[in-house]
């Protein structure tokens, strides 16, 4: 019989079969074990500083929109308390002072509820803030299914108004920022003249309670004065006297040379003692002069 003869493959050429389940080996090379390592050393400083600032510059670079600022400052004054001759000086001007605590007023104003709802009002500061050319991290609301109360929209608003106070002049500095210059100055003439109002108002009020508690004074005066006059008429009625001014001066005169009487007498006793002790005239003196004290008494 003969044999069939099967040439050998070379041994560069042979191929080593693996098992269909078996996953295939992977050698990672040094270069990408290198940036492996690399990349996984990094990662936080990737996530913390990296990828925020390029979200940032892309934002601000892309997305943001234009911000305007307005910038205001006022004095608020108020007439000096106190001091003789307060509507002279209120005419003259000469006692207009700083006033902190109605600048504190306003400044509580313009940070409160009251005042953005004036704007809402006045110049219409929902629209302003919810144009479309706003980005939207600036536009209200954030979301178009956020919800949209009164108190939400007053904390979107306060970031853009801000005041403050230098107590070393008493001077106030308005703030306010919005998307375009006429919102921004339009915004800002509306928030001092509701502020003027305000302190307005309030000084309005302060001189009612002034001319009323004035008032108030006059009319307790003229009771006063009413009384002492119905009790003036009731003396003159008792005691039958038309002029008890004139009757008071004729008394007094009376009274006066009643007391000279009894000075002279006083000198005469004296005299009279001091020369004759046991002069009989001396009871009588005495006698005068006890005469003379009630009668003034009685004048009197």
């Amino acid at each position: 019989m003969a044999e069939t003869i099967k040439p050998a493959l070379p041994r560069e050429t042979r191929v080593q079969l693996r098992a269909l389940d078996a996953p295939p080996d992977v050698v990672l090379t040094p270069r990408v074990q290198r940036m492996r390592n690399l990349v996984g050393r990094y990662r936080p400083f990737a996530l913390v500083v990296l990828l925020p600032t390029i979200f940032a510059a892309l934002y601000l670079g892309l997305i943001a929109a234009d911000r305007y600022e307005v910038e205001a400052r006022f004095v608020v004054r108020a007439p000096a308390a106190g001091g003789s001759g307060q509507l002279a000086s209120l005419v003259q001007g000469s006692s207009i002072i700083r006033s902190t605590d109605d600048a504190h007023a306003v400044h509580a104003y313009m940070r409160s509820r009251d005042a953005i709802a004036d704007l809402v009002k006045s110049v219409d500061l929902h629209a302003k803030l919810s144009r479309r050319e706003i980005d939207p991290l600036w536009r209200y609301p954030l979301l178009p299914f956020a919800s949209t109360s009164r108190e939400g929209f007053w904390k979107h608003a306060q970031q853009l108004i801000d005041v403050d106070y230098d107590t070393s002049t008493g001077i106030s500095r308005l703030r306010v920022s919005a998307f375009t210059p006429d919102d921004a100055r339009s915004i800002a003439v509306a928030l001092l003249d509701h502020s003027e109002k305000l302190i307005n108002r309030l000084s309005e009020r302060a001189q009612g309670d002034a001319v009323k508690s004035a008032d108030q004074e006059v009319a307790r005066a003229r009771k006063i004065a009413a009384d002492a006059q119905e009790q003036v008429t009731a003396f003159r009625t008792r005691e039958s006297i038309v002029d008890p001014a004139k009757s008071m001066q004729g008394s007094m005169e009376t009274i006066a040379r009643l007391a000279l009487e009894v000075a002279q007498t006083n000198a005469n006793l004296a005299e009279v003692q001091k020369a004759s002790p046991q002069s009989t005239q001396i009871v009588g003196f005495k006698t005068r002069i006890v005469a003379l004290e009630e009668q003034i008494n009685k004048e009197r």
